[in-house]
């Protein structure tokens, strides 16, 4: 499995009150974890993420002047290297995914329409709870 290259390169200059930070390109792994408003730490400064052009490979995060003047970021040049650190949530949901993605055994890992079978497996036996437990319920009801 290849590793996850955490470093990114500053574009642009420091405006007064935001920044921009280019991912490298042997760093497109990390994209998929940014998200708009979600949150990013760069060179260890937890920021919040203002846009994200994933097919490009960059993103914008803001930095409020307070912030500014105890941290090192607005110190880098352009080109400047910087360590990213993303929302450990964004990779918590891709395992769950992943999982939810492996096929049982002896069966196809999705159906015609590219629909995980696990996961539709697991929503007919929801159905057919909820099924049951109405069923009980209808019964309740009319035995009262």
């Amino acid at each position: 499995k290849r590793t996850k290259r955490t470093a990114a390169t500053i574009t642009a200059p420091l405006p007064p009150t935001t920044t921009t930070t280019n991912n490298n390109a042997d760093n497109v792994d990390l994209i998929q974890y940014i998200v708009p408003k979600g949150f990013i730490a760069v060179d260890g400064t937890s920021l919040t993420v203002v846009n994200v052009h994933p097919t490009e490979r960059w993103f914008t995060f803001m930095l409020v002047e307070y912030t500014q003047k105890k941290i090192i970021i607005p110190a880098k040049p352009i080109g400047a290297k910087v360590n990213l650190e993303v929302d450990v949530l964004a990779k918590y949901a891709e395992r769950a995914l992943h999982h939810l993605q492996q096929p049982f055994p002896n069966q196809p890992s999705s159906n015609d329409d590219g629909t995980p079978t696990v996961l539709l497996a697991r929503l007919e036996e929801l159905e057919t709870r909820i099924q049951s437990l109405e069923r009980q319920q209808q019964q309740q009801t009319s035995s009262q």
